[in-house]
Protein backbone atom coordinates (compact mmCIF):
# COMPACT_ATOMS: atom_id res chain seq x y z
CA UNK A 1 0.00 0.00 0.00
CA UNK A 2 1.26 3.33 -0.92
CA UNK A 3 1.41 6.25 1.42
CA UNK A 4 -1.04 8.05 -0.75
CA UNK A 5 -3.54 5.10 -0.22
CA UNK A 6 -2.76 5.34 2.88
CA UNK A 7 -4.13 8.81 3.60
CA UNK A 8 -6.82 8.65 1.75
CA UNK A 9 -7.91 5.29 4.15
CA UNK A 10 -7.01 7.38 6.93
CA UNK A 11 -9.10 10.40 5.97
CA UNK A 12 -12.22 8.69 5.30
CA UNK A 13 -11.81 6.80 8.92
CA UNK A 14 -11.52 10.42 10.39
CA UNK A 15 -14.50 11.60 8.52
CA UNK A 16 -16.37 8.29 9.78
CA UNK A 17 -15.12 9.35 13.54
CA UNK A 18 -16.29 13.04 13.01
CA UNK A 19 -19.65 11.93 11.97
CA UNK A 20 -19.43 9.35 14.79
CA UNK A 21 -18.93 11.92 17.09
CA UNK A 22 -21.58 14.43 16.00
CA UNK A 23 -24.35 11.52 16.08
CA UNK A 24 -22.98 11.13 19.68
CA UNK A 25 -23.02 14.61 20.83
CA UNK A 26 -27.00 14.56 19.19
CA UNK A 27 -27.44 11.58 21.21
CA UNK A 28 -26.48 12.99 24.40
CA UNK A 29 -28.55 16.02 24.02
CA UNK A 30 -31.37 14.31 23.12
CA UNK A 31 -30.65 11.90 26.43
CA UNK A 32 -30.89 15.19 28.42
CA UNK A 33 -34.16 16.51 26.84
CA UNK A 34 -35.91 13.15 27.61
CA UNK A 35 -34.51 13.21 31.11
CA UNK A 36 -35.81 16.46 31.35
CA UNK A 37 -38.78 15.71 30.03
CA UNK A 38 -39.61 13.03 32.59
CA UNK A 39 -37.83 13.99 35.52
CA UNK A 40 -38.58 17.82 35.70
CA UNK A 41 -40.76 18.20 38.91
CA UNK A 42 -42.58 20.97 37.39
CA UNK A 43 -43.68 19.86 34.19
CA UNK A 44 -42.20 16.25 33.71
CA UNK A 45 -43.98 13.05 32.68
CA UNK A 46 -44.14 12.19 36.68
CA UNK A 47 -45.25 15.26 38.17
CA UNK A 48 -48.38 15.23 35.26
CA UNK A 49 -49.16 11.72 36.33
CA UNK A 50 -49.03 12.78 39.91
CA UNK A 51 -51.10 15.88 39.29
CA UNK A 52 -53.72 13.43 37.38
CA UNK A 53 -53.74 11.06 40.62
CA UNK A 54 -54.98 13.91 42.54
CA UNK A 55 -57.44 15.01 40.47
CA UNK A 56 -58.50 11.49 39.97
CA UNK A 57 -58.88 11.14 43.73
CA UNK A 58 -60.51 14.46 44.07
CA UNK A 59 -63.26 13.79 41.17
CA UNK A 60 -64.04 10.36 42.87
CA UNK A 61 -64.35 12.34 46.72
CA UNK A 62 -67.13 14.23 44.53
CA UNK A 63 -68.56 11.42 43.04
CA UNK A 64 -69.06 9.94 46.33
CA UNK A 65 -70.37 12.91 47.63
CA UNK A 66 -72.81 13.52 44.47
CA UNK A 67 -73.72 9.74 45.43
CA UNK A 68 -75.36 10.63 48.80
CA UNK A 69 -77.10 13.73 48.09
CA UNK A 70 -79.09 11.93 45.04
CA UNK A 71 -79.64 9.05 47.55
CA UNK A 72 -80.96 11.48 50.34
CA UNK A 73 -83.16 13.54 47.26
CA UNK A 74 -84.61 10.16 46.37
CA UNK A 75 -85.31 8.63 49.54
CA UNK A 76 -87.02 12.13 50.46
CA UNK A 77 -89.27 12.23 47.51
CA UNK A 78 -89.79 8.56 48.05
CA UNK A 79 -91.06 9.61 51.51
CA UNK A 80 -93.03 12.58 50.35
CA UNK A 81 -94.91 10.22 47.71
CA UNK A 82 -96.01 7.90 50.25
CA UNK A 83 -96.94 9.97 52.91
CA UNK A 84 -99.15 11.86 50.05
CA UNK A 85 -100.51 8.16 49.55
CA UNK A 86 -101.30 7.52 52.78
CA UNK A 87 -102.89 11.05 53.74
CA UNK A 88 -105.07 10.63 50.50
CA UNK A 89 -106.23 6.98 51.27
Amino acid sequence: MSDQEIKIVLAGIEASLKRLEEKLEELTSDTKELKSATYNPVDGLYAMIARQDADISTLRAQLGTYSKALWIAGSTIIGLVAKTIIELV
